[in-house]
């Protein structure tokens, strides 16, 4: 297929996180379907070493340092950001024992950076605002839709006995 025939071809596409994980998954994904890349990550380090293999693969890309630490990401899936996020509620002397039990948990669940970064290259292609990823996701966005409050009581409840939460 011809790069004019791809179907981002010629688009600027900025992907945040891009040096690694979902991020660099959906980078060159992006890439591979012919977008212009801007590679945006806290490590300029790891943008650049993605948007070097874009380059070596003939597409165009550029790297930026940025920090979007507030940001809100795709879900809780096994990235970085899972790893090194605060915990909310969970006390600091507990937060390095919960990150080990949460990330064990993504181990578990096999759900690597590249089938989000398939179905945010889908979803951009038909242009869906929300892409829940994981079959959690999938759920719980199925019952934002059709009972919020029954969700929000339910997430209430989930965060008092979140078997994550330091004394559960």
């Amino acid at each position: 297929m011809s790069n004019a025939d791809k179907p981002f071809h010629n688009d600027l596409v900025v992907v945040t996180g891009a040096g690694s994980g979902i991020g660099r998954a959906t980078a060159l994904a992006f890439a591979a379907n012919g977008a212009r890349l801007v590679a945006a990550d806290i490590n300029l380090a790891a943008a650049t070493s993605v948007c070097e293999l874009i380059r070596e693969r003939n597409g165009e890309a550029h790297a930026h340092q940025v920090d979007v630490a507030d940001a809100a990401g795709p879900g809780f899936t096994s990235t970085s950001i899972a790893r090194s996020a605060r915990l909310v509620g969970v006390p600091e002397a507990e937060q390095e024992r919960v990150h080990e039990r949460l990330a064990k948990a993504l181990r578990r669940r096999r759900f690597p950076p590249h089938k989000v970064a398939r179905a945010v290259l889908l979803a951009v292609l038909q242009d869906r605002p929300v892409v829940p990823v994981n079959t959690e996701a999938r759920v719980t966005y199925a019952l934002s839709l059709v009972a919020p409050r029954a969700l929000r009581a339910l997430a209430r409840q989930g965060a008092r006995r979140s078997p994550f939460r330091p004394g559960s």
